[in-house]
This record gives C-alpha cells, structure tokens and sequence, in this order.
C-alpha cells in the first residue's frame, strides 16, 4: 500500500510541475516592459548629468531612494559616501545629504522623480 501511495504523491507532483510549466509566468509580475522603463529613466538622468549623494544610515537619503523604487534602482546615479567618503568629499558642494547634483550645479528643488524628470526633460 506505502508502495502505491508513493507512486501516486509522485504522479501527482509530476502533473503539478507540469502544469506550472505550462501556465507560464505570472500575469501579476512587472514585465520587463515597466523594468526597463524605470531603468531608461534613470539611465536618462545620468546622461543628463544628474549625481546623488547620500548614504544609507540618513532617512531623507532613504525616502529618496524609496521614491525612485530603492537604492538598486538608482545605483547608477547614487554615490554612498559612507563608502565613497573621499568621492563625496571631492565632489559635494554642501556637507548636507542628500546632495542631488545636475551637471556639477546644485539641484534645489523637490526631491522626487517627477520634479526630476521636469527638471532634465527626461520621460518618467
């Protein structure tokens, strides 16, 4: 009997994979469409000349980064000065993060991707 029920369990997890397989990915995931839209915007803001510093520890360099969708998304713009400190050092003009920059000048305004994406002329 343990012999038929393992044969079944078996059968069972074999038609489940199988189905998994076929269904293909999931509707709710982000496709690679909106990934990589994201990523054409910040890529954008690097072109444009647009440097963050800030560092992780600091909660305004935090909620800047959640507004952007985290750190990983804006890595290729964002220096962590705890790790960078001569980098920062060097290249901030203020001693105050976080310190948005375009094109070496001083962005004052709105901390946000949409004030950004105004202020460049890049596509959000």
């Amino acid at each position: 009997m343990s012999k038929d029920l393992i044969i079944v369990g078996g059968v069972v997890i074999l038609i489940l994979v199988v189905a998994l397989v076929a269904r293909g990915p999931n509707e709710n995931s982000p496709d690679e469409t909106a990934e990589n839209s994201g990523s054409a915007f910040v890529q954008c803001l690097a072109e444009a000349g647009v440097a963050i510093y800030g560092n992780k520890t600091c909660p305004a360099c935090a909620r800047l980064a959640a507004n952007f969708g985290g750190y990983a998304a804006i890595d290729s713009i964002f220096t962590e000065c705890n790790a960078e400190r001569e980098r920062c050092v060097r290249e901030m003009q203020t001693d105050y993060v976080p310190e948005i920059q375009i094109r070496g000048t001083i962005y004052g305004g709105p901390k946000t991707p949409e004030a950004l994406a105004e202020e460049t002329g890049c596509a959000l």
